[in-house]
């Protein structure tokens, strides 16, 4: 089936060729590091400075990459194929094949040991069915395929975090990147699974939604798009939904919500000059990370969903 015909766009052309990929011999600082030592300096250092990497995966992890992938490649085919392509999509087939490599990718790192059951695999494929069956539904009202340009599926952002350092760097990767034509704006999209929404303290956890706001400063710093011309939104799916009734009728909650943190420049600064304090404090010139004493959280939350709580030589309480 041919390609759209567009003609090439300025901005994208911009974007595409101030890609920058990983460098071997730099240290990059994930979004990940950066809330780990958030949550807890301890664990941080046990995990990525004394190098105890434990098996993290789960069905949610393993799940959250398969339907991302699938969601990209139905965008893909909206954006750079036509409507019909998209609607003609196989994802049920594609969701199943993408939850078998990764689920046998994953197992594979985890020494073959199995750490979910046919039952959930089954289980979280046909929520991802009902979860695109709702994105296909509502195509019209969630991407305005007349205007906008897909610019990319998982970007990379690579950058210096602090000027003058290129050693150190932001590494992070935008699930989908879109091009508003008319606006001349572009769209930044996290995609985020949930098992029935965010609630009201995740929507409100700074450390959480500092994530797009390092996104939008780091989108704008290496591609040269100005500050004020990105938006940068969380898409959050929900693999169950309630049923409520309104004037006699059945009707689901929506499968998709979104989450749009503050992002005014003076609010996206806090963000970035917290993550250089974080690398001032953790790092050395050189990348290194610094030996020495990382303070321990021990609060309640902390200590629940870390992966060391159970290991008094790592992390003796």
């Amino acid at each position: 089936m041919a390609s759209k015909k567009k003609q090439p766009n300025p901005i994208l052309e911009q974007i595409r060729s101030k890609v920058v990929e990983k460098v071997q011999g730099t240290r990059n600082i994930s979004y990940s590091q950066f809330s780990t030592y958030q949550e807890c300096p301890h664990q941080f250092y046990v995990k990525y400075g004394l190098g105890n990497y434990l098996f993290s995966s789960s069905i949610h992890s393993v799940f959250g990459t398969s339907l991302h992938e699938t969601i990209q490649h139905y965008l893909d085919l909206l954006f750079n194929k036509t409507i019909k392509a998209s609607k003609e999509f196989d994802y049920a087939t594609f969701l199943q094949e993408r939850l078998a490599f990764n689920y046998k990718k994953e197992r594979e790192a985890n020494e073959g040991n199995e750490f979910c059951t046919k039952e959930e695999l089954k289980e979280f494929w046909e929520d991802g069915i009902g979860i695109m069956k709702y994105i296909i539904k509502k195509q019209k009202d969630l991407f305005d395929t007349k205007y906008c340009i897909l610019v990319a599926n998982e970007l990379i952002l690579n950058a210096p975090i602090i000027d003058g350092n290129e050693q150190i760097r932001f590494l992070g990767f935008i699930d989908t990147v879109i091009y508003d034509t008319f606006n001349n704006k572009i769209i930044i999209y996290d995609w985020k699974t949930s098992t029935s929404g965010w609630s009201k303290w995740q929507i409100s956890d700074e450390k959480k939604l500092a994530q797009l706001k390092l996104y939008k400063h780091f989108f704008s710093k290496q591609f040269g798009i100005p500050f004020d011309s990105i938006t940068v939104s969380y898409k959050i799916l929900k693999r169950k939904v309630n049923s409520i009734e309104i004037n006699g009728y059945d009707m689901e909650t929506p499968r998709l919500a979104t989450v749009t943190p503050a992002q005014a420049a003076i609010t996206v600064k806090k963000s970035v000059n917290a993550l250089v304090e974080f690398v001032n404090e953790c790092f050395e010139p050189n990348g290194k990370i610094k030996e020495g004493y990382y303070s321990q959280t021990n609060t309640p939350h902390a200590c629940r969903f870390c992966p060391y709580n159970s290991n008094q030589e790592l992390c003796p309480r």
